[in-house]
């Protein structure tokens, strides 16, 4: 049987041989996903009829969501889907929408918006509490993404205006209205709560002062922010700064940007 160039080129992009024969499993359940979501979106392609001309509706239909909530990747994005194949779409998925942090958020970043630790996070009380905003669309079985638009909407309505920037005091209204005491998060470096970020790297909470913001992102995402923990230890080694950004990581290497709280 002769393979389509789309679906071969799929997978070569999104499955290395390497990665295969380091966890199998894991590989098994992305090339089973790889598979399925071309069809969803090779369905969701025969029915639109793609008034827009770029793809977006067909997108949209394939995401479960609503047309308005890809506004920021329309407006945004440098290199749009284009052209009717729905390997070029199930790419732009995976690669771009799925890969950043921005209008969809990765879990890390989602549970550090409310607030709480991965265990509290992990808890049935939190789940249903934030279910609406769960990313149910084509490739979700692959990882746990949240729209951040619609938590950020959940958070705030347990608030007057908008929620505060410390997560004890988010997580402390939201241990009220669920009626399960959540436990905060504190920042991994100073061990304070006004945390805005998960690190990139080892995902846990960090506050804007003791993280810097990795290059590369595209122009609707988050950028990656990576902890002084991390740049510390040399596990972000790979990441790319700007010149500023770059300086402060070699002081934390050499210990001379603040002390890490015990």
């Amino acid at each position: 049987m002769t393979q389509r160039p789309a679906i071969r080129d799929l997978f070569d992009w999104e499955l290395l041989k390497g990665a295969v024969l380091d966890d199998r499993d894991r590989a098994a359940l992305e090339i089973r996903s790889v598979g399925i979501g071309y069809a969803e979106v090779a369905t969701a392609l025969r029915s639109q009829d793609r008034a827009d001309g770029d793809g977006w509706s067909v997108l949209a239909s394939a995401m479960r969501a609503e047309l308005p909530e890809l506004a920021q990747f329309r407006s945004l994005e440098a290199a749009p889907p284009v052209g009717d194949s729905p390997g070029d779409l199930s790419r732009w998925l995976l690669r771009r929408a799925l890969r950043w942090s921005g209008p969809l958020l990765p879990e890390y970043d989602a549970r550090v918006m409310i607030g709480v630790t991965n265990e509290s996070f992990a808890t049935e009380v939190v789940q249903r509490w934030i279910a609406t905003a769960r990313y149910a669309g084509v490739f979700s079985d692959i990882e746990d993404r949240w729209w951040y638009e619609r938590l950020r909407e959940t958070l705030d309505g347990l608030f007057d205006l908008v929620a505060p920037v410390d997560s004890g005091a988010r997580v402390a209204r939201l241990s009220e209205v669920v009626g399960v005491d959540l436990e905060p998060e504190p920042c991994i470096w100073c061990r304070e709560y006004e945390t805005v970020r998960g690190c990139a790297v080892c995902g846990q909470a960090v506050d804007a002062v003791h993280s810097l913001p990795s290059l590369g992102a595209p122009g609707w995402a988050l950028p990656r922010a990576i902890c002084f923990k991390c740049i510390l230890y040399g596990d972000a080694d790979e990441e790319h700064f700007d010149d500023d950004s770059a300086e402060i990581a070699d002081q934390v290497k050499r210990g001379e940007f603040g002390k890490r709280s015990s």
